[in-house]
């Protein structure tokens, strides 16, 4: 199962009053992102130019840890010839 959560940047600092304010929420990031380096959380960088990355586990655990949850668009791997030999047998059938 693959979990995963979206990183958005942009409301970092929406809710800081001061320069302070600004520091701790940047920094409480930096935080957050040391720690999911060291879990080896798995970052999908193709939207930061659009402000959002994807970071995504198998570990349940750490998905509980950071908040993620099931990725319900996960593709599901299927072997090309497999399928092939189900069509074949499909077709077969209806004759």
């Amino acid at each position: 199962m693959n979990y995963e959560m979206i990183w958005r940047n942009k409301w970092t600092t929406a809710n800081a009053t001061s320069i302070d304010d600004m520091i701790g929420a940047l920094m409480r990031s930096i935080e957050e992102l040391q720690e999911m380096k060291k879990d080896k959380i798995e970052g999908d960088f193709q939207g930061a130019e659009d402000d959002y990355i994807f970071f995504r586990t198998t570990n349940f655990e750490l998905a509980q840890k950071y908040g993620m949850y099931e990725d319900l668009w996960e593709e599901e791997e299927y072997d090309e010839e497999e399928l092939m030999e189900e069509g074949q047998e499909n077709s077969n059938e209806a004759d």
